[in-house]
């Protein structure tokens, strides 16, 4: 009888642990930031000032700073989808004037490709509410 439920806690705590691991996979696949390794991206603060749509991005501009002179945290709209339900997230943040926790590689200038200038913004990787 002992040895059952010590292995039904351990069985209990993996699927937990798995199913943890499988959520975060999904959401990074879903959100379309997991194919960058994560070790130089930032999490930084940001009161969004403007949020805009372009032909070929959508942007932020953060009221503060981030590093090195970062003021705007853009995305591509090559998948419109994904482009769409970023501007969602970002916009009301915006309008209440509430901070958003945004990710980026501050080295990362992939950006200028799609009209993010390299001295003053950055590709977003992921954005909390």
């Amino acid at each position: 009888m002992m040895f059952k439920s010590c292995c039904a806690k351990r069985s209990g705590a993996y699927r937990h642990s798995l199913r943890s691991s499988l959520v975060r996979i999904v959401l990074l696949g879903i959100l379309g930031f997991g194919d960058h390794a994560f070790a130089d991206l930032k999490w930084e603060a940001c009161t969004p000032t403007e949020v805009a749509a372009f032909e070929n991005r959508i942007h932020i501009r953060c009221e503060q700073t981030l590093d090195d002179g970062i003021r705007y945290i853009a995305l591509p709209t090559t998948d419109s989808g994904h482009a769409s339900r970023v501007l969602t997230l970002m916009t009301s943040p915006a309008l209440a004037r509430r901070v958003l926790r945004v990710r980026y590689d501050p080295d990362d200038l992939t950006g200028a490709s799609f009209g993010c200038q390299n001295r003053n913004c950055r590709r977003l990787r992921g954005v909390v509410v």
